[in-house]
């Protein structure tokens, strides 16, 4: 979803959850649990609906999430390259 530019909420139970450290670098993105407040998630919500990073943002932020990437890796896995 990464990809895409669009923002993400991650429901996370552990503090070193994965996906928390991944979205903690993401501009659209948000861990919430149960400790939560209410405020921060509506918050979040608001200030990012219809909002989206572009592909370059994207691609700079992660390299390794975009379609270009898993295209190549799978074309290196098919001719043994990798």
């Amino acid at each position: 979803y990464i990809s895409l530019g669009k923002p993400i909420i991650n429901f996370h139970q552990l503090e070193n959850d994965n996906t928390k450290k991944i979205l903690d670098k993401y501009p659209l993105g948000i861990s919430i649990n149960k400790h939560t407040p209410v405020e921060d998630l509506e918050k979040f919500i608001v200030e990012n609906k219809n909002k989206q990073i572009s592909h370059d943002q994207v691609k700079e932020i992660f390299p390794d999430a975009i379609p270009d990437y898993t295209v190549r890796l799978i074309k290196e896995i098919m001719d043994g390259a990798y």
